[in-house]
This record gives structure tokens, C-alpha cells and sequence, in this order.
């Protein structure tokens, strides 16, 4: 369900940027993206492992941002780039996914 929704506000908002945006699984699979080639493809590392110290990091290349609380990761975005627009982009869509995953997740 979460993965529809992400879509969703994903394809949405793809037109605004240039840059690769997307969400993945705790297992690193790309769930949401706007690059749909990607979509099923692992990124390749331990999202909970990465994620475990910091709501933000930088891996090969990615930004990357916790959807909602660390205790237990199940979701983090990810920008492609480096750079302080990326952390801002990543920033914006945690916060932004965060609160319709969870506005789902009351309804459900």
C-alpha cells in the first residue's frame, strides 16, 4: 500500500526537480522512484545499519533520509547527489511521505 502512495506523490513531484528521488524498503529495494528503471532494484546496502546513528546520510553517491522514526526503519528516501540541495530535497519528502504514510496508516 505505502509503495502506491509513495509513487504517487513521487510522479508528482517529479517534474520540479532534476534530480533521481525516490524511497526504499529496510532491505534497500527502490519501491518509489522517478527513474521507473530502478524500480525492484536494490541499492545495495543496509538501510537500518546506515540509517542506524542518523536521520541523514551520504552512500555512493545518494542522499538518503529516514521516513519517520530510526527505532525501526522501515522506509528512507533518497536523492541522487551529494550536495546541500540534495539533503534539503531529502529532508522535504521525509517530512512529506512521513506524514501521508502515517495519515494511511490512521485511516487503515
Amino acid at each position: 500500500m505505502s509503495s502506491r502512495i509513495f509513487q504517487s506523490v513521487i510522479q508528482q513531484i517529479k517534474g520540479n526537480t532534476d534530480k533521481i528521488i525516490g524511497v526504499v524498503d529496510e532491505m534497500s529495494n527502490v519501491i518509489a522512484c522517478n527513474d521507473l528503471s530502478l524500480i525492484g532494484h536494490s541499492l545495495g546496502l543496509n538501510i537500518n545499519e546506515a540509517m542506524s546513528m542518523t536521520d541523514v546520510a551520504v552512500i555512493n553517491g545518494f542522499t538518503y533520509h529516514v521516513i519517520g522514526s530510526r527505532i525501526k526503519i522501515e522506509y528512507a528516501v533518497f536523492v541522487k547527489g551529494t550536495d546541500s540541495n540534495a539533503e534539503s530535497l531529502a529532508n522535504i519528502l521525509a517530512v512529506a511521505l512521513g506524514s501521508i504514510k502515517e495519515l494511511n496508516d490512521e485511516k487503515n
